[in-house]
């Protein structure tokens, strides 16, 4: 299936944010963000400037990962693609059929499947 601009846009910044935290590179992008203390896989990330791609990765990714439930970064960036896409897919048309709601987009929705 193919997903809306909205779900793309949270797939690839989930996922390069998860490409930056696993392999700490571009360092520079690294550096930017803070792992937090009490849950290691949770992002703190500084609040100005207020709306750039750092501020809106950590929302997503904070949103996102303790759905997930992983501990660490061993999961394959394969592995990832395909339960955060199916998930986004998922969600995406769970509401109505034939248009698109917010809530085809709304990251609180989101439901992990084990496999």
């Amino acid at each position: 299936g193919i997903l809306a601009v909205q779900n793309l846009y949270t797939y690839h910044c989930y996922l390069e944010v998860y490409k930056v935290m696993k392999f700490r590179a571009p360092i520079s992008l690294y550096e930017e963000y803070v792992c937090s203390a009490r849950k290691p896989t949770l992002v703190i990330n500084q609040p100005y400037p207020p709306d750039n791609f750092n501020t809106r990765s950590t929302k997503i990714w904070n949103s996102i990962t303790p759905k997930l439930k992983f501990q660490d970064y061993t999961m394959s960036a394969a592995g990832l693609k395909s339960k955060l896409k199916c998930s986004l897919q998922a969600n995406q048309h769970n509401h109505t059929e034939l248009s698109w709601t917010n809530k085809d987009f709304e990251l609180d929705n989101l439901k992990f499947l084990k496999k």
